[in-house]
């Protein structure tokens, strides 16, 4: 349990000959917690999981309709060389973002009668103004008045030109019968039409013109309603950005070395330029703002989702989570200068003597068994992929002609070309969705029902990458068959048939809650990380881009 109503230090109970203090701080963006971190987390959850005051729906109850929330923890040494750990909560809790047991905010933005309280009020109000004079008649009556004289415009000239084109007709018809008639007759006649054709044009040009004018008053009528709007359009606008810069200056972030950055200048050397909403009020920055500032040495840390997961991303509830990428990587950036920290594990991985076994090759293309764990293409950490192994067997080859990818962590059959001519010729199978694929997976727990469908459209978390989420108004659509073929203990094993391509498809599908709400094992993004993921892409065929033939691939399951 945690410390005494008040108490922001709580104590840790352990052996110091069974565990060993950390020398090196956590990696915050891929990690597996120390066993400090595991105890400290273990006290929250107790807490949070007994009777507490924690004014907060998390989703857990039959009848609850709330959503979880990111916990973090972080393991300090204070002054006194004690041992225990602080804990914090991302964003608010409820309509709360301070609570007795938990870190305060960098800055409480949501305090009482506060600056941007009460600025935030005053944006409020002004919205209010304009969506009434949105709503005024005034501008209304406007707006109907300048369609009105639009459509007038539009059926009258359209009258006049239906006339003008008849009597041209008419006219036509009258100088094919002038040919019967003598020349004096026949020049008379002539300018009569001439005189007739030039003045139901000059009463065209004329209508153009008076249509023109009415059009253009009943523009400035409107132009005039909305002045009013206008201004408070832009009033709310400047009084915004005011407020958003004066916020900007108040996260003010600490780091080891005693060194202050506010949130304005860490993001304005990201491709975000500015800070994305709630940069700063994650778990994390607030743990170390506070332990920087109090005399404690932070010693590791771990990050928990408690809760259900919200309709979007998807959140293992009790699961340990990592910083996020877009609002905290930049911050802590900053704010872990000055510690001695744990190099990321992806760059501690040696891939070189990873087997990457041929499964077919002829003049066009190669089929490879990528291992789990092992790069499709390279990624911004230098490590080995299949495009470099490839790449070093065929160094006469301009470049090995990627076709499709699959994860870092999925194994199974990847295709390349060896000319450009057999990529084009492949690539446009994928495209078109005209080859055939599928999957084995293990997934948690027991799957009901036998086969199904799943659609969900998603699109990439642009804040915590590379997680993608469910959007049903920006995402691509998705759609994944699945079948069961085994039920064990509490695993299902299952043929996935991705009918689209899109990135975690078959991950995500299978997380969440509106899909198939099992995922797969060894999930480190969707699930609980595990030895592997439990994914592998077992099939494939496609038309060859010689032979014109049908051709089926199998890479055998590895588990």
């Amino acid at each position: 349990m945690l410390g005494k109503k008040g108490e922001l230090f709580h104590k840790l109970e352990f052996n110091e000959e069974e565990i060993e203090i950390p020398q090196k701080f956590t990696f915050p963006f891929n990690y597996s917690p120390h066993p400090l971190s595991v105890l400290a987390v273990d006290q929250l959850k107790t807490f949070l999981a007994s009777e507490n005051d924690i004014p907060y729906d998390f989703g857990i109850g039959v009848n609850s309709m709330g959503f979880g929330k990111m916990f973090g923890v972080l393991v300090v040494r204070n002054p006194d060389n004690e041992i225990g750990f602080l804990a914090a909560f991302s964003g608010q809790l409820g309509a709360q973002s301070r609570h007795h047991n938990f870190v305060p905010p960098i800055f409480d933005m949501y305090e009482q009668d506060s600056y941007f309280h009460n600025g935030m009020k005053a944006v409020s109000a002004i919205t209010t103004e304009i969506e009434h004079l949105e709503g005024a008649s005034e501008i209304s009556i406007a707006k109907q008045e300048l369609e009105s004289v639009k459509q007038e415009a539009e059926l009258d000239l359209k009258r006049l030109k239906k006339e003008i084109k008849a009597a041209k007709k008419e006219r036509d018809q009258k100088r094919i019968e002038l040919k019967n008639q003598t020349p004096e007759i026949a020049k008379r006649i002539e300018e009569e039409l001439a005189k007739a054709s030039k003045e139901q044009h000059f009463t065209l040009k004329k209508a153009k013109k008076y249509y023109e004018y009415k059009i253009k008053e009943a523009e400035e009528h409107l132009i005039k309603a909305k002045a009013e709007l206008q201004a408070k359009k832009e009033e709310r606008t400047n009084l915004s950005m005011h407020l958003q810069a004066w916020l900007f200056n108040q996260f003010d972030f600490l780091n080891a070395k005693g060194e202050r950055r506010n949130v304005g200048d860490i993001f304005s050397e990201t491709a975000f330029k500015i800070p994305p909403s709630g940069a700063g009020d994650c778990a994390a920055p607030k743990l170390l703002q506070f332990a920087f500032e109090n005399g404690y040495t932070p010693l590791c840390m771990a990050e928990f989702w408690w809760g259900k997961s919200p309709a979007s991303e998807i959140r293992q509830h009790g699961n340990y989570y990592p910083s996020c990428k877009g609002k905290c990587e930049p911050i802590l950036g900053h704010m872990l200068a000055g510690l001695k920290v744990d190099e990321n594990p992806m760059k501690q991985t040696d891939d070189t003597e990873v087997d990457l076994p041929i499964l077919f090759e002829d003049e066009d293309i190669l089929v490879v068994d990528k291992p789990a764990e092992f790069l499709a293409v390279p990624g911004k950490i230098e490590r080995d992929s299949v495009y470099n192994r490839v790449k070093s067997w065929y160094p006469d080859l301009d470049t090995p002609w990627i076709i499709h990818r699959l994860d870092m962590s999925t194994s199974g059959l990847m295709v390349l070309a060896k000319n450009k001519k057999a990529h084009e010729f492949i690539q446009k199978q994928f495209i078109q969705r005209t080859m055939d694929k599928s999957y084995q997976a293990l997934v948690v727990g027991k799957v009901a029902e036998d086969e199904g469908e799943i659609n969900l459209p998603l699109v990439g978390n642009v804040t915590d990458r590379p997680r993608q989420k469910v959007c049903f108004e920006t995402g691509k659509s998705a759609r994944t068959l699945w079948q069961v073929l085994e039920r064990n203990k509490n695993i299902t094993r299952l043929a996935l048939k991705p009918v689209t391509g899109r990135t975690h498809q078959l991950r995500v599908h299978c997380a969440h809650n509106d899909g198939l709400g099992h995922p797969i094992k060894g999930d480190d993004l969707y699930g609980k990380r595990g030895e592997r993921l439990y994914l592998h892409a077992h099939t494939i065929s496609f038309v060859h881009p010689t032979s014109r033939e049908l051709v089926n691939f199998m890479a055998p399951v590895p588990f």
